[in-house]
């Protein structure tokens, strides 16, 4: 069976997914040897920013994650909910990554026939 997954602008996914990469981004620069598995969740108003990391790396990820909402373009205020485990490199830590399970959430409307949003129809 094959999924698609088909997100308009300004889903709350996309913004995820960009702040996910900024942070992934931000791990890597300040230390390319990170190991990073991370995973953001956010919905009216709150994110959270949750995994684990095997990084030197020190920075604010709640705080860069509110950055990088206001520069896709969200003016509204989100209060990020920031639960790292961060462990130094030599420290005894496990982040392999991720098994392959994906979540997928979203919504049905009644604005088609489909259920779907009518920017997916």
């Amino acid at each position: 069976m094959k999924v698609v997954q088909a997100l308009t602008e300004g889903h709350p996914d996309k913004a995820c997914d960009q702040i996910a990469d900024a942070l992934v981004d931000e791990y890597l620069r300040r230390d390319p040897e990170a190991r990073i598995d991370i995973s953001v969740m956010g919905s009216h108003g709150m994110l959270t920013i949750g995994g684990q990391v095997c990084s030197d790396a020190d920075f604010d990820a709640g705080d860069l994650a509110k950055n990088v909402y206001r520069e896709i373009g969200y003016t509204d205020d989100i209060e990020p909910f920031v639960n790292l485990d961060v462990q130094p490199h030599g420290a005894s830590h496990n982040t392999q990554g991720s098994d392959g399970t994906v979540i997928v959430s979203g919504y049905a409307t009644r604005e088609t026939r489909e259920l779907l949003p009518q920017p997916l129809v």
